[in-house]
């Protein structure tokens, strides 16, 4: 070996090993970045369903009790207050909001069928 290598192969080992350790660094922090991701898209799915059971639930209440007026339902992992409001016109208006996740989602029924549907 001469006298001026001494050192460089270590160095250069230590340089891998450095930049390796960084690129899984980097790895791991974007796989915790898509898990949060993921659980956050699972609880805004799991509320949007969640919201749309409480619609079902209404019109089949006011199918029995056209005077019902609304309730608060635990589905799946969400609590979803459902409200019902009549028109002058005789339209009900629903709106069903699942938390968590925040769904809401208003409809205006008539002759008990979906007249308007919008999410928010």
């Amino acid at each position: 070996m001469r006298r001026g290598e001494r050192g460089n192969a270590l160095m250069f080992a230590l340089l891998i090993l450095l930049m390796a350790s960084t690129l899984g660094a980097a790895v791991l922090e974007r796989g915790r970045g898509l898990d949060a991701a993921t659980k956050h898209d699972r609880t805004d799915l799991a509320a949007f369903y969640a919201a749309e059971g409480g619609v079902a639930h209404a019109r089949h209440a006011l199918a029995r009790d056209p005077a019902w007026g609304g309730a608060t339902l635990h589905i799946g992992t969400c609590d979803v207050v459902v409200t019902a409001a009549r028109a002058e016109d005789g339209a009900v208006h629903v709106a069903s909001v699942a938390r968590p996740g925040g769904c809401r989602i208003d409809v205006t029924l008539r002759d008990g069928r979906v007249a308007a549907w919008r999410q928010r």
